[in-house]
């Protein structure tokens, strides 16, 4: 596909293996490139959905139940 949506077509006929070539290899290191961008952008994604180690009030409304709560409480028996 990409061959064919050239915008510069070949111009001498001779030279087709070294044009292919080339063609071939820039849309590896494209394909590369655009992969490492979705990898990337889902790592960072992850990470900022990942858990902190305790929930806050506003993600967890029972917060208040865990143990590591009940250390902020130091009235509590």
């Amino acid at each position: 596909m990409a061959a064919i949506a050239q915008r510069s077509p070949l111009a001498d006929p001779l030279k087709v293996s070294p044009w292919l070539y080339r063609l071939a290899v820039t849309q590896s290191l494209l394909y590369r490139r655009k992969q490492g961008r979705r990898r990337r952008l889902a790592e960072n994604y992850a990470r900022q959905l990942a858990p902190t180690g305790q929930p806050s009030r506003e993600s967890e409304p029972l917060a208040w139940l865990l143990p590591w709560s009940a250390a902020r409480w130091s009235g509590w028996p």
